[in-house]
């Protein structure tokens, strides 16, 4: 759960949260956590942590201050939750605001007719921006939402996904330091819905639903439209800084042979004063295709934990898949001849 969370935002120094001040947990999510999918993919858990409790036992119970702010059952505003989660996030030097989806909103059986929030969630975010502005988001949810205009209001954002039975844990570890975020965007975060190239086609005609959007789905679309997202693709965060230094591309082996490889090498650097992960992306271009093809492509990737002042040489190998294309017309996978960015 710790490792699958990414740091999407972090200005202001507001994270992690240390110092003596006051903590609003505001949000039901903290109390009642949604921890996993609805329908068929349910399990019994042994045990279930409580954000909201291992905040309290992190930070010390008289300094973590708790309001439910919404109900997880519907997307209703209720006006007395909402006026004594403001209340509680006057009165508190900071704020950890748990939104997200509730069941209702994403499920097997069904799809989403949109990406946003619960219109109840969004309003309490408003209400309470208006008297604390230090405001961290912490995302409870299964699938990408449109972050959009309220990403820009708000310091830090914690996307935690559903995090299993031990997510209220890694959730209090993260935000207090106690660990380091250090995952990656799966997928992107688009600004709005109609980025999303499948909505062209998307739900078709009765029984029938074109797939049209073809290989550029995802992060391949929007870097070949050159979109705008709210957070791209492979995106993430640290409590850290690295630099990643001297690339190097060997080359060898016959595309012609099926030996074709290649090993991508950095070196990652620890720059900042904690420890922390950084994942290394690699990503392939073929710059003279002879079909379409999006204008990068993630080939390989590697973790490396380091600690402060660290430095480790990193290497990728790619083989002859990497640079290929499936050809319906040689029926086989196929290189191009000529040159490719990495």
């Amino acid at each position: 759960a710790t490792e699958s969370a990414v740091l999407l935002k972090k200005d202001g120094g507001i994270l992690p949260l240390g110092g003596d001040g006051t903590v609003a947990v505001i949000g039901e999510f903290a109390r009642t956590p949604r921890f996993q999918g609805s329908g068929s993919s349910q399990v019994t858990t042994t045990r279930r942590d409580v954000a909201h409790d291992e905040l309290a036992r992190l930070l010390s119970s008289d300094r973590v201050r708790f309001a439910p702010g919404y109900g997880v059952d519907n997307d209703v505003g209720d006006d007395a939750l909402a006026d004594e989660a403001v209340r509680v996030a006057a009165a508190s030097d900071t704020v950890a605001l748990f939104l997200g989806l509730p069941d209702s909103y994403e499920s097997e059986g069904f799809d989403r007719a949109h990406m946003d929030l619960p219109s109840n969630q969004l309003a309490l975010l408003d209400a309470v921006l208006e008297v604390n502005e230090r405001v961290v988001v912490v995302l409870v949810n299964g699938a990408a939402v449109v972050m959009e205009p309220w990403c820009e209001s708000v310091p830090a954002i914690l996307e935690c996904w559903l995090g299993g039975q031990a997510a209220g844990g890694a959730i209090a570890d993260l935000l207090t330091g106690a660990a380091s975020p250090g995952g990656r965007l799966a997928e992107t975060m688009p600004v709005r819905l109609h980025d999303v190239p499948s909505t062209l086609n998307f739900p078709g005609d009765p029984g029938v639903v074109r797939y049209g959007e073809g290989i550029f789905i995802g992060y391949r679309a929007h870097d070949h439209l050159e979109q705008r997202v709210s957070f791209p693709f492979g995106f993430g965060l640290s409590y850290t800084t690295f630099e990643v230094t001297e690339l190097d591309v060997t080359m060898s082996g016959s595309a012609a042979d099926g030996t074709l490889t290649a090993a991508v090498s950095a070196t990652v650097s620890n720059t900042g004063d904690r420890r922390g992960s950084h994942v290394v992306q690699v990503y392939v271009g073929d710059d003279e295709a002879e079909v379409a093809r999006p204008p990068r492509e993630l080939r390989g990737f590697a973790k490396v934990h380091l600690d402060p002042g660290a430095a480790e040489r990193v290497t990728i190998e790619l083989d002859q898949r990497a640079f290929s294309y499936w050809s319906p017309r040689h029926r086989r996978w196929v290189v191009d001849p000529g040159s490719f960015t990495i």
